[in-house]
């Protein structure tokens, strides 16, 4: 029993170790499978991107593929090209793989296809678009020429813009897609090719186009109608072709310099064609007019507002404007040099005061006609109640010549001097044409030289008519000239460099007199050395010496109407006050030093002639009494003995023709009342102290008082 029960325990011990043996080799061998299974997968997985070589190769090499747009537009196209992508990416980094760099090579090729078929397919489908957009304008033109009319505007390169448009659909995702991968070299070569390609066929059909209508513009327009028509043509070009481009591409610096370069070819020959009229042109009324339509139509109201997509055109119209701007200054310069500088004038110019009379009697003569017309109109109105449409035509008729009349009248460079009509037409076009620096160096010279031409024809004048017309006539222009510069908001003067050698003319004869010799050379470069010239500066001012010469002519004018005024009388007061201190001492008879008979009469004379018993009655200003006191002017003899009423009417009526400004009369008159009026009391005292018992001192007394009240009264100023 017991040995059974061991041999029992024995089997059971080797069946025990047995299984325990076979669940080891189980357990191992499970484990083996799983390993291997894993393996295998992995293997698997490397193998795949080996094993799409050839898939992609059939696929592509299929006539499907081959028909490269149906294919590219394809929902397939997109996961096989990043399919393509990441075998190509995978062998790249298992180049210790077996054949991986025969494989690479292949995925390199396949990538190197796909990209040469998007390429083809970009260049063909752009191509094709400009290719129809040129046959429809060869279609076009042969129509012009056939109709004999011009089609380049904006309406004939709309053509250009819809075509592309519609490409611009198709190709949008592929080249997204493409802008996507710009990391990697081949897109980049990629996107920059199709760029180029845009490039090309947009210049092509463009700028034959842009020329044409320009150039068309340039033969039947004048040069500012050409400026403002092919900004406008350009503007609206720059802004289709703006939105056109991004349409296709994405913003980037290459594509928006791309972009950049093409809007510049294409504004650029705006100014190819401008520039040429420019330099030929001579008239500074077109040359201003363009200026204007270019600076503040088009650049600041049109190209400014529109920002980023008018960059190139801005800087395009900014050269014109510069050149515009250069060639205006130098009009102007020979303008003034020719106008003004070296300006003669005729007999006609300097007739004055005939001219101001001629233009005064004409203005009377025109507002009277003004006068009558209007009220011929009104009358004509009244009288012609049932014919509304006849009174309508010859009330605007009556209006129109009322205006034209008015116009005539009231003509402001009618009595103007030509030079100062020349410098202030000229000044008034430049101001807003010109850069401030410009127009300042431009202004000031001008204003110097019709200062200076306005000096010799007062020195001419007042040869011819004398010297109250002569400063009558300077004061009313330089007045003119004065207030018409005013708004000029710039600086009349300039400053200019100069060398100042005058601290080496004691050097020059010892260096002359020395030898030539090495040693002399050399301390001649050395004293040079030390004695360098000087630069000074210089400032001129022709406003401010403009002024100086108007204030110049207000006192020599106020000094010569005061000696001319009153004659002789002023310098034999002197001659009595002098006598009156030499001759008045204790021993004198009751201290009447001015009992000189001689004196006394001569007083007595010129009172008489200057203020007579009549000239209080004068004093009423009636017409008649105008007549008396003019020809009892020509009895009284010469300028001295004139009678001091009829110089002041005279003096008056002169003054108003010349100024015709009651406030500038008045200031100017002013002063001259105050010498009169001091010369007056000068006479007052000499005659207070003068024997007046006798007829001749009751006459100079009463002359006297005349006097006083003529210079008092209102009818001075």
């Amino acid at each position: 029993m017991k040995s059974d029960m061991q041999r029992l325990h024995a089997l059971y011990k080797g069946v025990t170790d047995t299984t325990a043996e076979v669940r080891e080799e189980c357990t191992k061998l499970l484990q083996e499978q799983k390993d291997l299974l894993q393996y295998a997968e992995r293997l698997r997985y490397h193998l795949s991107f080996f094993d799409e070589a050839d898939r992609l190769e059939h696929r592509l090499s299929t006539p499907h593929a081959s028909a490269t747009h149906s294919f590219l537009l394809s929902d397939e196209f997109g996961p096989m090209l990043a399919r393509l992508e990441e075998c190509l990416s995978y062998v790249n980094h298992h180049l210790d793989f077996k054949d991986a760099r025969k494989y690479r090579a292949r995925f390199k090729q396949l990538h190197l296809k796909v990209l040469n078929s998007v390429k083809a397919h970009c260049t063909a489908t752009l191509k094709d678009a400009a290719a129809h957009v040129m046959q429809q304008k060869t279609e076009s033109r042969l129509a012009d020429l056939r109709s004999g009319s011009v089609s380049a505007g904006a309406a004939s390169s709309a053509q250009a813009f819809v075509e592309f448009r519609t490409a611009a659909k198709t190709l949008r995702p592929i080249i997204r897609d493409t802008e996507s991968r710009t990391k990697s070299k081949p897109y980049r070569v990629l996107l920059n090719q199709c760029l180029q390609t845009y490039y090309t066929q947009r210049d092509v059909l463009l700028r034959e186009d842009v020329e044409r209508y320009i150039a068309w513009l340039a033969k039947e327009h004048s040069l500012g109608d050409m400026a403002r028509m092919a900004c406008s043509y350009l503007i609206e070009i720059c802004t289709l072709e703006f939105q056109l481009f991004h349409d296709f591409f994405s913003p980037s610096p290459s594509s928006s310099q791309l972009l950049d370069s093409l809007l510049q070819r294409l504004c650029g020959t705006l100014y190819t064609l401008m520039r040429p009229i420019v330099i030929q042109q001579t008239e500074i009324d077109a040359l201003c007019d363009v200026i204007a339509i270019l600076k503040f139509e088009v650049l600041d109201q049109q190209i400014v507002p529109r920002g980023e997509s008018m960059a190139q055109l801005a800087t395009v119209v900014e050269r014109i404007l510069k050149d515009l701007q250069e060639r205006l200054a130098y009009r102007a310069q020979m303008f003034v040099r020719d106008r003004i500088e070296a300006f003669v004038p005729s007999d006609d110019d300097l007739d004055y005061p005939a001219r101001l009379t001629r233009q005064h009697t004409k203005s009377l003569t025109l507002s009277s006609s003004a006068s009558v017309v209007a009220d011929g109109g009104d009358s004509d109105n009244d009288a012609d109640e049932n014919k509304s449409n006849d009174t309508d035509k010859n009330e605007k008729k009556s209006k129109n010549q009322v205006n034209q009349t008015n116009m005539e009248v009231h003509d402001p460079y009618a009595t103007w001097y030509v030079t100062l009509e020349r410098t202030l037409l000229c000044l008034s076009k430049l101001y807003r044409c010109l850069e401030e620096s410009v127009f300042r160096y431009v202004a000031q010279h001008t204003v110097s030289l019709c200062t200076s031409s306005l000096l010799y024809a007062s020195g001419k004048i007042a040869e011819r008519a004398g010297k109250c017309d002569g400063y009558l006539f300077l004061i009313k222009n330089l007045l003119i000239l004065r207030e018409q510069i005013s708004p000029f908001e710039v600086d009349f003067a300039i400053a200019e460099q100069t060398l100042d050698l005058s601290h080496m003319t004691d050097l020059i004869p010892s260096l002359l007199r020395s030898s030539s010799s090495i040693r002399n050379l050399r301390s001649f470069l050395a004293v040079v050395e030390r004695n360098e010239p000087k630069i000074q500066w210089r400032s001129t001012d022709s406003k401010r010496n403009m002024e100086k010469e108007l204030k110049m002519a207000c006192e020599q004018f106020i000094s010569y109407e005061t000696h001319a005024l009153l004659g002789d009388l002023l310098e034999l007061v002197k001659e009595l006050m002098g006598g009156r201190s030499a001759t008045t001492s204790p021993s004198s008879e009751n201290g009447k030093g001015l009992g000189m008979p001689r004196a006394r009469s001569a007083l007595c004379a010129l009172l008489s002639q200057l203020v007579p018993q009549d000239d209080d009655d004068d004093d009423d200003g009636d017409d008649d009494d105008d007549d008396d006191s003019e020809s009892k002017k020509q009895e009284g003899g010469s300028d001295g003995t004139q009678r001091l009423s009829s110089k002041m009417r005279e003096l008056m009526r002169k003054m108003h023709l010349y100024l015709a400004n009651p406030v500038t009369e008045k200031i100017l008159l002013k002063p001259i009342k105050k010498n009169l009026s001091d010369a007056s009391q000068s006479l007052t005292r000499l005659v207070e102290d003068m024997d007046t018992s006798d007829d001749e001192g009751r006459a100079i007394l009463d002359a006297t008082t005349r006097l006083q009240r003529l210079v008092a009264t209102d009818f001075v100023l």
